[in-house]
Order: C-alpha cells, then structure tokens, then sequence
C-alpha cells in the first residue's frame, strides 16, 4: 500500500457534471488528449490523505457531510497540471468552498 492514499472530493449536481463533460468531450474533439479515471465523476478534490488515516477522515466526513449544503461554484479557468495531461477547471475560491477545504 506504498503508493495508495485517500482523497477527498467534492462533487457538482447533474446540470454542473454534464455541461463540465460536455467542455471536456468538445476538447477532445478538437485534439486535446489527456487521462481520465473511467468512473469517476468531475470533482474538486479538497485533499489527500494517508491510508491509515481513513477511519478519521470518515468520521470527519460524515459530520461535514451533515453540516454542509449545497453552494453555488463560478469557474475563472482551464489548465493543465504542469508536466501531465490532466486537464482541470479551476473554480474560483468563495467563503462556503474554503470552508469545506479545512
């Protein structure tokens, strides 16, 4: 398990996943080639974490998940994590996000 960690997603309503597929598949039209996780949904990811730690991040989640409701997310722009082919839109940061980061 040297090399596995956990992360911690955020995920988009329905509307939010298919119009960020919908950018996606017309950039592969136009010949952008990149990796993509088959399964798994367009996400921010909030953080990564040890393997041991996942009992407490659970716990963690599951209050967070009770506290936290759903908040509008505005994008400001599209890149390329430096020296991969992982495409990502970045949102732009607001209160109710950097809340759910920590």
């Amino acid at each position: 398990m040297k090399d596995k960690f956990l992360c911690v997603m955020a995920g988009y309503d329905d509307n939010t996943e298919k119009k960020l597929s919908d950018i996606q598949n017309k950039l592969y039209e136009k010949g952008f080639v990149g990796n993509h996780t088959k399964d798994l949904p367009q996400h921010i990811t909030l953080g990564s974490f040890p393997v041991n730690k996942e009992e407490d991040i659970v716990n963690l989640l599951k209050k967070v998940a009770k506290e936290t409701r759903q908040f509008e997310i505005n994008f400001n722009h599209i890149g390329i994590f430096g020296g991969s082919q992982v495409l990502f839109i970045a949102p732009d940061t607001n209160y109710s996000l950097l809340k759910l980061k920590e």
